[in-house]
This record gives C-alpha cells, structure tokens and sequence, in this order.
C-alpha cells in the first residue's frame, strides 16, 4: 500500500508537471489554467486521501500487534466411549413413502365429485 501511494503521488506530479510545461510551451489561456488548476487538486485529494487511509491502516496494524493474546491449550482426558448396540439389535427404519404430486391428489379428490375416471372402470 505505501508503494502504491508512493506511485500515485509521483505519478500525478509528473503529469501535472509534463502538462503545465505542454500547455505553457503554446501559451496558457483561462481554460488551461482552469483545468490545470481542477486536475492539481483533484489529484492533491486523491493523494490526501491515500495517505490518510494509510496512516489509518498503520495505526491498526500497531494497535493489533499490541494486543496478542496468548491461547492456552488444555489438555483434557480422552472422553470414554458408550458401548453401543450390535447391528443385529438396532429395528429397523420404516419404509421410506414417496409424497404423491399435487396433480395427483387433486386429480384423487375430484374423482369421486364428478364420476370414476374411465380407467378405473
């Protein structure tokens, strides 16, 4: 982070100063020096900015540094293990039921309102 803001605040510089010497070489007028003016500070809190999140990332960095816990590992005695049923003694699960659809049941509930279904006699 602190190269990059490093980059960012040479870089501007060197443009801001490479576009002052483009634009001076053919002669400044108003518009030029407006712009020049909105780009340099622009850029001047585009660089603030950075370096204000990077005294903000440092002072985290310390604060975090200062406060290391220490874990402490306990060693605990081994839980002792439940016997457990043999597999010839556990009942079986019931038969899994698949759910009939819905078209099915409703189909089912309006049969018996309007007559038997033509399959079924």
């Amino acid at each position: 982070m602190f190269l990059g803001v490093i980059a960012f605040c040479l870089a501007a510089m060197g443009l801001l100063l490479a576009a002052y010497d483009r634009l001076s070489s053919n002669g400044l007028d108003g518009n030029d020096e407006e712009l020049l003016m909105f780009v340099m500070i622009f850029s001047s809190a585009v660089a603030l900015l950075l370096i204000w999140q990077l005294a903000r990332m440092v002072t985290a960095f310390r604060r975090t540094g200062q406060n290391v816990t220490v874990e402490k590992h306990f060693i605990r005695a081994a839980p002792t293990l439940q016997p457990i049923a043999p597999a010839s003694q556990i009942p079986e699960a019931p038969a899994a039921i698949d759910p009939s659809s819905a078209v099915e049941h409703t189909t089912r509930q309006m049969a018996g309102i309007y007559n038997e279904p033509k399959a079924m006699k």
